[in-house]
């Protein structure tokens, strides 16, 4: 049985390991660099692939996701985060890469 996904965004999973999606990347905030809990991970299949901030600021636990191309999305999904009851995430989505052109923004 294939586990889900960190991370899915859109219909199909623009994150998953596939060469028709191979320009999808994510970046921004500050994240472990390397190893076993890189924002890398978020590309990953296995459930236990996590990635880590630096730290807790909000500024740190950002990221961007670059599809590389103009695509349709169908739905936005984090799973296993770790966000208290208490807490807030924001989905913002912008035709361009500087923002300037905001096609979705959640409270």
């Amino acid at each position: 049985m294939t586990e889900p996904w960190n991370a899915f965004i859109g219909f199909p999973d623009y994150t998953r390991a596939h060469p028709k999606y191979a320009t999808v990347s994510f970046s921004g905030g500050s994240w472990v660099a390397a190893g076993d809990v890189a924002l890398a991970n978020l590309k990953s299949q296995v459930m236990q692939d996590v990635a880590r901030s630096t730290d807790c600021l909000t500024t740190s636990t950002q990221f961007v996701v670059d599809l590389g191309t103009l695509r349709a999305i169908g739905g936005l999904y984090l799973e296993w985060h770790i966000i208290s009851p208490l807490g807030r995430h924001r989905w913002t989505v912008a035709t361009d890469s500087g923002f300037t052109d905001i096609a979705l923004q959640t409270a």
